[in-house]
């Protein structure tokens, strides 16, 4: 028996000191205990705290290795353990089973054999194909390996030939991977997968990105295909600029034109160009060499004027690869042949450099000084050539005060067709607008009757007043349009008064006046189409209102309240068409001209009808008088369809209707056909093209598509002067307007 405690705490009770006195001289007290192992009991364990139990005999005998055989052979490897212990224990070692495919167990002797993993190279399949590695226990039952190489499969149902899995390739009902890539309606090919177009029997919408180049920037359209509907205007940020600043608008947008001082002086004619960087500039370029140094202390080797080059061009210094540079066009000459004191060279921003007389002789500089001999003055010529750039790269030379008259020029040109390019897709979106609000004008205008059924006086005013509300978006949209294209908001307006207000600061304002504008480029065709717009408009709002006043349903009040309305309206109307003829026809733009009378003789019948209606007396010979004032007016309009057929014979149905009314006959029609719908997107498309510019001898725009040339003999689509013979041929007066082909020498 063991007492295992402190002697020392329990040795004041007397009992117990008696005892362990007893036990100290027969030496059995002790420090610690000695323990024996039945399987090896020459090894002696002692322990003198719990934690010598855990450390010294781990398993419950001692700390020497088990030693006895295990079941499966080998020896046990764990710290001596009590029998039951060692009958579950597991071996870790090696297995030493063989396999039957000839591979050892890579596995511990506890585990489980199971499938053998060794790699086997190279390995035919039943189809044909060799696997590069299987796992050994695969090869036992090769049929059951699925093989995962691509072949190519004929789908039977679309002929596209696709790539599957070989174990796939026997299957019968592969779906079709592949796009569909049939071409649409757009001209673009389906790109919705086979397979989904044949469960829907239909393709989907096209998505492909437009990418059609706008031809006033050379940037593309960025929206989904839209067939059937225009491009909208760009929204990329406009590349035109200047030394000052740049444009900060979007390319569909009107350019701010910089009305900064442009600055470019030199020292030889003591004078710098006093004009807005718009205007082009008042100061002869200079042809002396420059008189500045470079860094090296050699002379600059550029133009008087022009910025200076850094001192690796230096002829002097420069490296043999930049000397034997062709500068000269004309003589083929290098760098360093030419005499810089008699053609100096102009370096451009791209890099390349060139004399003066070649870069003169290239870009026609002499065309836009004419001298005026007798007048002893020059003038700035609008020319309205090709913008030539670098002849190695065509980069634009805008950086190059030299060329400024010829760059500005050509910028106000393309300004110019920008602003008609905007203004035509304005104009037609306006229409359409028109056109839609006068469609479904027959329907609100029975809501409203309806509404008026059973309603007081008060309510139906109030319902009244918020129903003639409806066509005030279209009449002030019209009317936004109309002041947009206005003569004065046209680029080249823009710069003649920039150049006026900048002569009106000088101190002799005679000189420099002698600088002239091509007038006639100022377009005044989008003020009158606009101005027909508003007459449009407000006829066909005042002949609603009419049908309103004289139906049965609408109240006394509610009569009495339009007709006021028309006469006040019609009255405006009578004033705003007169004026719209006779300027229509100053401008030779008949089909306005035709659309102002037709117009006029509609209000005209109105004005008596509605006055009549109003109580008002209207003698019969002043009714009289009125009725053959207005079809003496549209016999000139029906002569006008029958001398230009092609620009107003499609009109001639709406002056047909027009003499009707003025007969008594019938009174209103729809004035907006899709015909004139298409016609207008049509023209908006042509101004917007890549098609090359010209102007008839009335000054009218017009575009001329392929190789930028009438074959056939046609007419100007506004005037109907002819504009085009045959063979390539102009017909005499057309003037040749910017080739913007080469647009983006302007931009950037």
């Amino acid at each position: 028996m063991y007492i295992i405690g402190n002697a020392e705490t329990s040795a004041h009770v007397p009992m117990w000191y008696q005892v362990i006195t007893l036990l100290e001289n027969s030496d059995c007290i002790g420090h610690e205990l000695q323990l024996k192992c039945p399987r090896h009991p020459a090894k002696k364990t002692f322990v003198k705290s719990p934690e010598d139990f855990e450390i010294k005999c781990p398993e419950g005998g001692c700390s020497e290795v088990c030693g006895l055989r295990l079941s499966c052979g080998h020896i046990c490897g764990f710290k001596c353990h009590p029998k039951i212990l060692h009958e579950n224990s597991l071996c870790f070692q090696e297995c030493p089973r063989p396999r039957d495919c000839g591979h050892p167990c890579r596995l511990k002797c506890k585990d489980a054999c199971g499938d053998c993993m060794e790699a086997v190279y190279d390995v035919e399949l039943p189809c044909g194909h060799v696997e590069n590695r299987l796992s050994c226990y695969r090869t036992k039952d090769l049929s059951r390996y699925t093989c995962s190489q691509l072949v190519e499969k004929v789908i039977p149902d679309c002929g596209h030939t696709v790539q599957v899995h070989c174990f796939r390739s026997n299957e019968p009902d592969i779906s079709c991977t592949e796009k569909c890539r049939s071409s649409l309606p757009c001209g673009h090919l389906c790109l919705r997968s086979c397979k989904e177009c044949k469960i829907s029997g239909e393709h989907a919408k096209c998505t492909t990105i437009c990418g059609e180049n706008y031809q006033l920037c050379g940037h593309k359209c960025p929206r989904v295909c839209h067939e059937g509907t225009d491009c909208p205007p760009c929204k990329q940020p406009c590349e035109i600029q200047c030394k000052h600043s740049r444009c900060p608008n979007k390319c569909g947008e009107a350019c701010y034109l910089c009305a900064e001082e442009c600055g470019w002086e030199c020292e030889h004619q003591k004078k710098k160009c006093t004009m807005p960087c718009s205007v082009p500039c008042d100061k002869e370029p200079c042809n002396k060499r420059c008189e500045k140094k470079l860094s090296c202390k050699h002379r600059c080797p550029s133009v008087c004027g022009e910025a200076c080059p850094s001192a690796k061009y230096c002829q002097e210094c420069a490296r043999p690869d930049i000397k034997k540079q062709r500068v000269d066009l004309i003589t083929l000459e290098s760098y360093d042949e030419i005499k810089l004191n008699e053609d100096p060279v102009i370096f451009l921003k791209c890099g390349h450099f060139y004399t003066m007389s070649s870069l003169d002789g290239t870009l026609e500089l002499k065309k836009y000084y004419e001298v005026d001999r007798r007048a002893g003055t020059r003038r700035i010529l609008m020319s309205g050539e090709t913008l030539k750039g670098c002849p190695d790269c065509r980069r634009p030379l805008r950086n190059i005060d030299r060329y400024n008259r010829i760059f500005k020029s050509s910028l106000l040109d393309e300004l110019t067709r920008r602003f008609m390019a905007r203004s035509a897709t304005e104009y037609a979106e306006l229409l359409l607008k028109i056109k839609n609000f006068e469609s479904g004008i027959e329907a609100e205008r029975q809501s409203l009757l309806s509404e008026f059924g059973g309603e007081e006086p008060k309510q139906a005013s109030k319902t009244l007043n918020s129903y003639k509300k409806k066509g005030r978006h279209i009449r002030t949209a019209i009317r936004e349009f109309s002041l947009s294209v206005l003569a004065t908001e046209q680029p080249l307006t823009k710069v003649n008064d920039l150049y006026l207000g900048a002569l009106a600061k000088r101190a002799s304002p005679e000189e420099g006046q002698s600088f002239h504008f091509d007038e006639a480029k100022i377009q005044t065709g989008f003020t009158y189409r606009g101005r027909c717009l508003e007459a449009r408009a407000k006829w066909i709002i005042l002949s609603d209102w009419q049908a309103i006043a004289n139906h049965r349903m609408s109240p006394v009040s509610v009569k009495r309240s339009l007709r006021d309305s028309i006469d006040t309206e019609v009255d405006g109307g009578l004033k705003d068409t007169t004026t719209l003829i006779e300027d229509c026809h100053g401008a030779h733009l008949p089909a306005f001209e035709v659309e102002a009378r037709v117009y006029h003789a509609y209000f005209s019948i109105l004005k008596i009808q509605n006055s009549r209606a109003r109580g008002v007396k209207v003698e019969e010979a002043d009714e009289a008088a009125v009725r053959k004032k207005e079809l003496k007016s549209l016999a000139k309009c029906e002569n006008l369809c029958r001398t230009n057929p092609g620009t107003v014979g499609r009109l001639e149905e709406a002056v047909e209707r027009a003499k009707r009314s003025v007969n008594g006959e019938v009174f209103y029609a729809k004035v907006t056909s899709d015909e004139e719908v298409m016609i207008v997107r049509a023209m908006a498309q042509d101004l917007s093209g890549s098609g090359h510019w010209y102007y008839c001898v009335n000054g009218h725009p017009f575009a001329i598509g392929d190789c930028g040339m009438p074959m056939q003999s046609a007419r100007c689509p506004e005037c109907g002067e002819r504009i085009g013979g045959q063979n390539h041929d102009l017909a005499e007066g057309v003037r040749s307007a910017t080739d913007f082909e080469e647009r983006n020498n302007i931009g950037t």
